[in-house]
């Protein structure tokens, strides 16, 4: 069967996976066609649930190099504002230049020719394209924020934690205490609706009193996938179909 640019079109619309395909041809020209390891269907999917609103607090834990900010962070957002040009959406990084790296990287994506026609009512408004800051024309924003930052006077409808600690300042009990504070105290208080509005956590681990610890304390749903699995289980990957992970079993 022979797929014409109508029904790709529709078929990004309607399946993340293949939109995030298409976006990672989009970030990355030239390189091989994404691959989509099972991991990647597992996270997207959790994602779905996300969007559709079943779950509201989610952990994603996941080593770095796989994916996960172009997933989570990137792609996923651009996908959401197609939908809902009108959400307000919130991405949480530790620095400041990796929040730029990823808001530049979503306006890519939406200033694309393909998304251009997969989303007709999505434009990013010109006098909401700034660094840290996309507003669409009908006043849905992509707002990046680094950890410690002022975020006074915006509301959002999703929030997105992706890694919000450095690696090496871990290992400081003052470090991660003062994350928490700010996770509690700053970053929770911009739901618009805390009944309705969702936070998505995807960070690697990095200390076991880290911040993905602290949310799970608050029972937040766990996507866990460690390089090396600790356990078996039956991880979703969307459809219908699950990932049997035996013990010893490499992430990638």
């Amino acid at each position: 069967m022979r797929f014409t640019p109508a029904m790709l079109s529709a078929a990004r619309r309607q399946h993340f996976e293949l939109f995030l395909m298409k976006a990672f041809e989009t970030l990355h020209p030239g390189d091989r066609p994404l691959n989509m390891a099972w991991y990647i269907h597992a996270i997207c999917q959790a994602l779905m649930e996300a969007h559709r609103g079943t779950e509201k607090r989610l952990v994603i834990t996941v080593p770095p190099r796989h994916l996960k900010s172009i997933t989570a962070s990137v792609a996923f957002v651009a996908w959401m504002l197609g939908h809902n040009p009108r959400a307000r959406i919130m991405v949480a990084s530790y620095s400041q230049d990796l929040a730029r790296h990823h808001s530049n990287q979503t306006r890519m994506i939406m200033e694309s020719d393909w998304y251009l026609k997969d989303f007709p009512g999505t434009r990013i408004s010109e006098r909401g394209n700034r660094a840290l800051e996309l507003e669409t024309t009908v006043g849905g924003v992509r707002k990046a924020v680094s950890v410690g930052g002022s975020i006074t006077g915006f509301g959002a409808d999703i929030i997105i934690v992706d890694d919000c600690m450095k690696a090496d300042e871990a290992r400081s009990p003052t470090v991660r205490q003062e994350l928490r504070n700010w996770y509690d105290n700053t970053l929770l208080s911009r739901l618009n609706d805390k009944a309705t509005g969702r936070i998505i956590s995807i960070q690697q681990r990095l200390h076991e009193d880290d911040l993905p610890a602290y949310l799970l304390e608050k029972d937040y749903r766990h996507l866990n996938l460690p390089a090396i699995a600790i356990k078996d289980e039956v991880i979703s990957i969307g459809e219908g179909r699950d990932h049997h992970r035996r013990v010893g079993d490499l992430l990638n």
